[in-house]
């Protein structure tokens, strides 16, 4: 039998969710597309919107930068010279501390191949270009969010104290 709720002590719950909450304020986006108009429409367009935004102009750039620092959404497009955008979401997807960053992956190559390889690499949306700046926003909010509540709710369970004492022998 466990131990009843009130044995154990509940002083630490929650403060993974305000950690998470001021995480949320400053999201760390990084933005890798070979084309310089758009890694700097996205960029003004995300940092106008609060955003920290860092880009990188191929894959290997990219990715070197995301495996040394945190970064809460990847975006990428997908035909690139060198590291193309599905190898690059394929290797972070290797990186055991990064596995979990939404991609978004930006293309002018929409057709259902495309698609379908992107969300095989392990992209979290795909979007056309050229896109609708609302959607885009839309999609970034939404995978941002996602990526909270998933946070906080690893953080909530991590937090949870682990009971310091055993249950009295009644109990079990």
């Amino acid at each position: 039998m466990l131990c009843p709720a009130s044995h154990i002590p509940r002083s630490n719950i929650g403060h993974g969710v305000e950690a998470s909450l001021r995480k949320a304020l400053t999201s760390r986006v990084l933005v890798i597309d070979d084309d310089g108009g758009i890694r700097e429409l996205i960029k003004q367009m995300l940092e106008g919107r609060g955003y920290s935004v860092t880009s990188a102009s191929n894959g290997a750039t990219g990715y070197d930068l995301i495996s040394k620092n945190p970064f809460d959404l990847v975006i990428t497009d997908i035909q690139m010279n060198g590291i193309d955008g599905i190898t690059l979401i394929t290797r972070i997807r290797l990186l055991e501390d990064r596995r979990a960053v939404p991609c978004l992956v930006i293309t002018g190559n929409t057709s259902k191949v495309n698609y379908e390889r992107a969300m095989g690499a392990g992209a979290d949306m795909v979007i056309g270009k050229p896109f609708d700046l609302g959607t885009f926003i839309m999609g970034v909010e939404q995978l941002l969010e996602e990526s909270l509540i998933r946070s906080v709710h690893t953080a909530d369970l991590e937090s949870f104290p682990r009971p310091a004492v055993s249950c009295p022998p009644s109990i079990k």
